[in-house]
């Protein structure tokens, strides 16, 4: 189709250049890239619509940007002064200085009654929306009361009733915001402040079982064998020993029902503990010995 083709003149076979107006290259090189970059005559023509698209499309944008109309200083000024003042509380002529030093002295000296009006027109106050407590309240009051009774027991692995404790028999933990967790669930809040175990009447039910271990493998009732079934301190077996007026070797011989004694010692759970005995009581007395049974 193309002699030079076909004579090997590959180098300059497309040529740049122009002649009279026109490029300067044979009309049937220009059916052969045709054929070779479309394919056929309706793709080669769907291309050439789709460009002459593209380019109105560019001079549209061209001259919508050179007709849009440049916005005055009046405007650009008052603009960030407005933005300021919707965004921000109790915004004064001060402020405007400090923060926006050029719009706020390009409007004092041009648009002043502008910028006074602004600043002294009060602002509306955002609605408060009183909150309602949530659906779910009173089901998890009631989750709360029930599942409080299975951690009161005296039991292998047996936990402190607190709040953290509580939380994990709800499907989904309360607000830890404790203002927060009033508002939305007042009902389970309130319940969970009364559910709650004081740190002695943890250690009363810990002792209580320990005591109950001593007596199942048979070790004398004293600190000695405390320390093989408990982590609980000597001095918390000896103040509650003492206080109760405990008959050990009673319990040695008869055996203790851990939640019988518990009962008979008539205490809320809220317990402050013996007279005399609130001081915090620490040191090694709270590192667990090795054990000959698995205690709390």
């Amino acid at each position: 189709m193309d002699k030079a083709y076909e004579a090997g003149k590959h180098d300059q076979w497309i040529r740049f250049s122009f002649y009279n107006g026109q490029m300067d290259l044979p009309l049937a090189r220009h059916m052969i890239i045709a054929q070779h970059l479309f394919g056929g005559a309706d793709d080669f023509e769907a291309a050439l619509q789709k460009e002459l698209i593209l380019r109105h499309a560019a001079g549209a944008k061209l001259r919508l940007k050179l007709e849009r109309p440049k916005v005055g200083r009046k405007a650009q000024h008052r603009q960030k002064i407005a933005t300021i003042l919707a965004v921000r509380a109790n915004v004064d002529l001060e402020y405007l200085w400090d923060n926006a030093y050029q719009a706020t002295r390009w409007l004092a000296e041009h648009d002043n009654a502008w910028l006074m009006g602004k600043l002294s027109t009060p602002k509306r106050l955002p609605e408060v929306v009183e909150e309602v407590s949530d659906l779910r309240d009173s089901a998890y009051a009631a989750i709360l009361l029930s599942g409080a009774e299975n951690l009161y027991r005296i039991s292998k692995g047996q936990k402190r009733v607190n709040l953290n404790n509580l939380q994990k028999l709800l499907p989904v933990r309360l607000p830890r915001c404790p203002k927060l967790r009033k508002r939305r669930f007042p009902l389970a809040s309130q319940q969970a402040e009364l559910l709650m175990e004081s740190v002695w009447h943890f250690r009363l039910r810990r002792l209580i079982f320990a005591l109950a271990n001593m007596k199942r493998l048979n070790l004398p009732m004293n600190t000695g064998s405390l320390g093989m079934v408990s982590s609980v301190p000597n001095t918390v077996f000896q103040a509650l020993v003492s206080f109760f007026e405990w008959d050990l070797e009673d319990f040695a011989r008869n055996g203790v029902d851990a939640e019988t004694l518990l009962k008979s010692t008539g205490l809320p759970r809220n317990w402050q503990g013996p007279p005399g005995f609130n001081q915090v009581l620490g040191g090694t007395a709270y590192y667990r010995n090795k054990s000959v049974a698995e205690s709390t």
